[in-house]
């Protein structure tokens, strides 16, 4: 029996289980989204298939507070209200039965993040690998689906891939969809991935589920006025009564902030459901949007300046666009120009900039909002893409915990101390670097092998202490712990230098000349040590140093 000969089937995201989350006794269960906000402070998490999906959950649940609370000032004071006592969560209910008919996954006319009666012009159907991310492409192991996992999932999980879908999407050509004019040959051309998929995302975690929602809820300052009071989510603004033209891009819609944004439709996607599950779907090209300068609108990501961007654009001013995650470095190596303190540079020329719900942390911090102990985890999130962005190479997923004092710091002092703290861990690994490289041309081997497994190994074994170090750190303590960080960091670029010059003596002990130099094991070691020692010098003040003589 297909969809044609049954009656259409309800799904109610409002009411149904979808959303997986992670309780405080350790179990993973479904959750509707009303009952996400109830019970959101016996939660620990989100937790479905995918960290991207966690994510692109968070935005959607933050969304809806946007739009319950939109119009009316959510200040400092306001906010801490909601933080101690919980969310409004009989408005939430209020405002998601008034809106029940956009989250029907198979409304007759307004399904949830679809087009009704999208089709091609031969009325085709497709396989659910067009639904569901594989992540990495090509590499079954770590993917969520395979071979016969696709040809069927169940409601929750196909709404759980629709808002990833709509975040992260691939990009490349679509279905050409009826009464879309920018279908060229039944082909939808590329207008890029999903929107969050072009961030580098980035969010805070707190004790629980409510915690993480209200760290990432940013409001207003009272001397500010209303915050992105045009703002509204995607079910309010998408063109239903646009008839086949609902496939077309939405002629009046604009990046508002946080509700546009975290529900943006990159995609028109229709789900076909058979036998009470999800077993077909059409996906076509969606909302194009252009990255440049969305820092103001766009909380949950850092930005970078982007002088090439400026010049195609022939900006006067600096284009900043997302920061995307380097999967090669990890999050607390970034942590310095991710957090408030990063952006105390008035500078039109800063390098960085760092997300607004950062600021807002920031705020909050100064307003005294939250004890300064509290517990934070900085929690970055991305896909990399392989080429022309039509594939996934990478998922990145990385956290970094301290307390709230030192994440929402803008004491220029402890945003230096992070600063440096990291500076010199990177100083310390290109002495390796170098190590390695002196080692290879006094054996006359190419250099830049030995270079990278230097870092892989130096940044391996400063990963995990550098972590603990930074849990520990405040924004009283972080300048006194700074000396014992440079001196740890140091001691275990000096154990990995010393193995390999001692496995590389008996080989390279007369080395040979290199452009009118002589290089050795020896002098490897030596050119090694005082690098060290200079970072040592430049990092520790020299009472310190001489105390600790």
């Amino acid at each position: 029996m297909t969809e044609a000969t049954c009656e259409r089937p309800t799904f109610s995201l409002i009411s149904q289980p979808w959303i997986p989350c992670l309780g405080m006794d350790g179990a993973v269960n479904e959750y509707s989204l009303l009952d996400v906000f109830k019970e959101a402070k016996n939660l620990k998490a989100i937790a479905a298939e995918l960290p991207i999906t966690d994510f692109a959950l968070l935005r959607l649940c933050l969304s809806i507070i946007y739009a319950t609370h939109r119009g009316q000032v959510l200040d400092t004071e306001l906010w801490a209200d909601w933080f101690e006592e919980g969310l409004p969560v009989d408005n939430i209910e209020r405002y998601l039965e008034e809106h029940s008919e956009y989250f029907d996954l198979f409304h007759p006319e307004t399904p949830f993040f679809q087009v009704a009666n999208l089709r091609n012009s031969k009325d085709e159907r497709f396989g659910l690998e067009r639904l569901i991310l594989d992540v990495p492409s090509g590499k079954p192991y770590m993917t969520t689906r395979i071979g016969a996992g696709l040809d069927s999932v169940s409601y929750s999980e196909g709404a759980r891939a629709l808002v990833t879908l709509h975040a992260f999407d691939i990009a490349g050509i679509k279905t050409g969809a009826v009464g879309d004019p920018r279908v060229k040959g039944g082909k939808g051309y590329g207008i890029g991935t999903g929107w969050t998929g072009r961030l580098g995302g980035i969010f805070f975690e707190g004790a629980n589920l409510h915690d993480t929602l209200m760290l990432n809820l940013v409001g207003t300052h009272p001397s500010s006025g209303t915050r992105w009071a045009n703002d509204a989510p995607a079910w309010e603004t998408f063109h239903w009564d646009a008839g086949d033209a609902q496939a077309a891009e939405n002629p009046s819609l604009e990046a508002t902030g946080p509700q546009a944004l975290y529900t943006w439709q990159s995609r028109r996607v229709r789900l076909f459901p058979e036998d009470g599950v999800i077993k077909h779907v059409i996906v076509a090209q969606g909302d194009p949007l252009a990255p440049q300068n969305m820092l103001d609108l766009e909380p949950m990501s850092g930005w970078r300046n982007s002088p090439a961007q400026q010049k195609a654009l022939k900006s006067p001013t600096p284009v900043y666009m997302p920061r995307d995650h380097d999967p090669a470095r990890m999050l607390w190596r970034n942590v310095g120009t991710l957090l408030p303190a990063g952006r105390t540079n008035t500078s039109v020329e800063e390098r960085f900039r760092t997300s607004v719900s950062s600021e807002w942390l920031g705020e909050l911090y100064l307003d005294e909002m939250l004890p300064h102990e509290y517990p934070v985890r900085l929690h970055g999130v991305g896909l990399v893409y392989g080429s022309q962005q039509a594939v996934v190479d990478e998922l990145y997923d990385d956290v970094v915990s301290g307390q709230l004092a030192t994440f929402a710091s803008t004491n220029p002092q402890v945003q230096q101390a992070i600063s440096n703290a990291v500076e010199a861990s990177e100083q310390a690994v290109l002495a390796l670097r170098n190590l390695a490289a002196n080692i290879a041309t006094s054996r006359g081997l190419d250099l830049e092998g030995p270079r990278e497994e230097a870092s892989t190994l130096a940044y391996a074994a400063l990963d995990a202490p550098f972590r603990e170090w930074f849990s520990r750190a405040t924004p009283e303590n972080i300048v006194e712990l700074l000396p014992e960080w440079v001196e740890r960091a140091l001691s275990l670029i000096l154990a990995i230098g010393l193995d390999m010059t001692s496995r590389a003596v008996s080989i390279s002990f007369f080395g040979r000349e290199h452009q009118d130099r002589r290089y050795n094991a020896p002098l490897s070691e030596a050119w090694f040590r005082s690098a060290l020692a200079k970072i040592r010098k430049s990092f520790i003040p020299t009472t310190h140093t001489e105390e600790r003589a």
